[in-house]
């Protein structure tokens, strides 16, 4: 890769890390999550622990 195709694979990384959780702060109201879902999520820091954890 040359030295542009660098710096602009780390400017559009850096633009879509700050750009895409901006759009859960822009909207007005809360978006619904369904209970199966929510359910779901209360298990994902105890998998992400085992993943750090187990290997």
């Amino acid at each position: 890769m040359s030295e542009w195709q660098d710096y602009f694979t780390i400017l559009a990384l850096a633009y879509v890390t700050v750009i895409t959780p901006t759009f859960f702060f822009i909207s007005d109201h809360s978006l619904p999550i369904p209970s199966w879902l929510d359910r779901a999520l209360q298990y994902a820091p105890i998998a992400a622990l085992a993943a750090v954890i187990g290997p």
